[in-house]
């Protein structure tokens, strides 16, 4: 199970692809929440390569592989994924690059505790994943 770093204080989320739930735990408590086949597929999808952006068309043919959908979807999907992770107005978790589509920010991944191992790759990770948001800052001020 991977764990994402929400955007409620204090907050974790755990993503279970086989049972398509969101488990979110936060120090009030924990919920579990059912994604459904398309909303687990999204994240899922945006899981598999953090840091990197996926295209829209990518991610509908990997959510609904099967069947003809609207790009509509895809956003209300998205829009429901961040509802859920706390980050509908920051944006920090799914982000979404016009025109080239949405990528999950690595810094929102979090290291199973007690594994030295992950816990050192995912610093190098989050160092990485600063740097890009840095960067990424620093573009899009530029064309402003």
């Amino acid at each position: 199970m991977l764990t994402i770093k929400t955007g409620y204080p204090g907050g974790f989320a755990q993503f279970d692809s086989q049972l398509y739930q969101l488990e979110l735990r936060n120090p009030g408590g924990l919920r579990r929440v059912d994604l459904g086949y398309a909303g687990s597929r999204v994240l899922e999808r945006l899981l598999q390569q953090p840091g990197e952006v996926i295209s829209r068309m990518e991610l509908l043919r990997y959510a609904w592989a099967d069947r003809v959908v609207s790009q509509g979807s895809l956003s209300q999907q998205i829009y429901t994924l961040r509802q859920l992770l706390g980050d509908e107005k920051q944006r920090r978790i799914i982000q979404t690059l016009p025109r080239r589509g949405y990528l999950l920010n690595p810094a929102a991944l979090a290291a199973p505790q007690g594994d030295a191992a992950t816990e050192q790759a995912a610093e190098s990770v989050h160092a990485q994943a600063s740097l890009l948001n840095r960067l990424w800052t620093r573009l899009r001020a530029s064309q402003q």
